[in-house]
């Protein structure tokens, strides 16, 4: 959301050093909102965010692979 940006872009140095894995969404409360995802991409690419650390970036089966290897 526009007015609801949680993650700043000067984070991505800090992201990428400690490889942390964000994902990104629109926090849509109608249809209208899934476009707001733009927001959380523009974000993620000013930060310099490799896809690697976007994890609904990945395919269904690297996400299920993940969930099943998190412990």
């Amino acid at each position: 959301n526009p007015y609801r940006l949680d993650l700043d872009w000067r984070f991505g140095p800090i992201l990428r050093k400690y490889q942390t894995l964000v994902s990104i969404h629109p926090d849509a409360h109608e249809v209208k909102g899934l476009e707001d995802t733009a927001y959380g991409i523009n974000v993620a690419q000013k930060a310099l965010l490799p896809q690697e650390l976007i994890l609904n970036a990945r395919g269904t089966k690297e996400i299920e692979q993940w969930l099943t290897n998190r412990k």
